[in-house]
């Protein structure tokens, strides 16, 4: 009677315990669970069934290009891993659950391994602080839940860990990383340091488009896209290649017979502008700001005319004298402000390259003759 009430009380503990679990921490458990059985019985449907709790598809690589929200196979990064990734030579700092199995396999061949998770518990939000800051990792990371939990293993390997694992919103462990503590001397609060670099596209680009212009049929863009905040670079140029020419006239009458005459012919030859946008990913939206650039040649014309008359024994005569004066100034270029409202979209090829296509309006102050719709093709690639 005594043994079935104390296995009551048992059976009725370890329920309480599971149902009391969050949801995240049963997830972790169960990935515990498995590693724990796997190791003990070298059953290699354990490793399956731990597999299945991480964020991995055998078909992300070959789905990757048509659904842009496949997630990234669970990301490894605790001291086991670093360790054992330095004893096999590998240096990439980019292991992924496959491989954190595969160190495991290797163990469980060379002899007995044992794995034992215990003090699994949820962190909350509020007490995650994100390395590397970045708007777009706070959005993501707000997504996410934490669980810290402590593992031993031994026997082949042999590790105390302390870990913290990162479960994304579909219910899948999607890192796993060394637990980071840091202690607030002054209010005692403790905080957990997350770097989840590694699950943020960044989407630090670099590209080149080809512009053609109403007005400026030669052209193009050098594109630039910041790592941490979602802004992109340009340097924009154009070349005019039609040959009409801007004219100033200007004329200054002392009077009807004296006046100063002042030409000024400009060819214009190319724009320059930088282009900040607003970059997100797929699309871009910003306004470019610079100048035109127009070659001249400037002319002054001076007139003089001079009329006069006598009379002499009932004769009469009259002389006009005119004087032209023209001076030539070759070299008088002139830079004219211009503005580029662009919008960009960018169509991905694969996980490194997008092709880019661009619309905008070349708006010059001063000069709306060259004014005019302006559209790019080009391609963008990752860093």
């Amino acid at each position: 009677m005594n043994k079935a009430r104390l296995l009551l009380i048992i059976l009725l503990t370890v329920y309480v315990d599971a149902f009391a679990m969050t949801s995240s921490e049963m997830i972790v458990q169960r990935f515990g669970n498995n590693m724990e059985q796997w190791c003990k019985t070298k059953n290699i449907d354990y490793r399956q069934a731990a597999l299945k709790d991480c964020h991995y598809n055998s078909e992300t690589k070959k789905d990757c290009h048509h659904n842009s929200e496949t997630k990234k196979d669970c990301m490894v990064m605790d001291y086991l891993m670093d360790v054992e990734a330095q004893k096999s030579g590998l240096s990439n700092n980019h292991y992924v659950i496959q491989d954190y199995l595969h160190v495991f396999q290797n163990a469980l061949r060379s002899g007995n391994t044992s794995f034992r998770m215990y003090n699994i518990e949820e962190i909350p939000y509020g007490s995650i602080k994100i390395e590397n800051y970045s708007s777009r990792k706070a959005s993501l990371a707000k997504t996410l839940t934490y669980v810290s939990c402590d593992i031993d293993v031994s026997g082949a390997l042999n590790y105390k860990l302390k870990n913290l694992f990162i479960i994304s919103d579909e219910g899948k462990i999607w890192e796993i990383e060394s637990r980071k503590e840091r202690v607030n001397q002054r209010t005692g609060k403790k905080r957990f340091l997350v770097n989840i670099d590694k699950l943020v596209e960044e989407d630090e680009t670099i590209g080149f488009s080809y512009n053609y212009g109403q007005h400026f049929p030669v052209g193009g863009s050098f594109n630039y896209s910041l790592e941490r905040i979602p802004l992109m670079l340009s340097v924009d140029f154009g070349i005019n290649l039609d040959g009409d020419k801007y004219v100033l006239d200007k004329v200054e009458m002392t009077d009807i017979m004296h006046f100063d005459r002042t030409k000024k012919v400009r060819d214009p030859k190319f724009f320059l502008t930088v282009t900040p946008q607003l970059y997100f990913r797929y699309f871009a939206i910003g306004c470019g700001v610079g100048f035109l650039y127009m070659d001249g040649t400037k002319y002054d014309i001076s007139n003089d005319i001079d009329i006069s008359s006598s009379s002499s024994a009932g004769f009469a005569s009259s002389s006009e004298h005119v004087s032209v004066e023209a001076g030539e100034e070759a070299n008088c270029p002139l830079l004219k402000p211009m503005i580029r409202p662009v919008a960009k979209g960018f169509v991905p090829l694969n996980d490194e390259m997008y092709i880019s296509v661009s619309v905008g309006y070349d708006l010059i102050f001063g000069y709306k003759e060259k004014n005019g719709l302006n559209f790019g093709l080009g391609l963008q690639w990752k860093l």
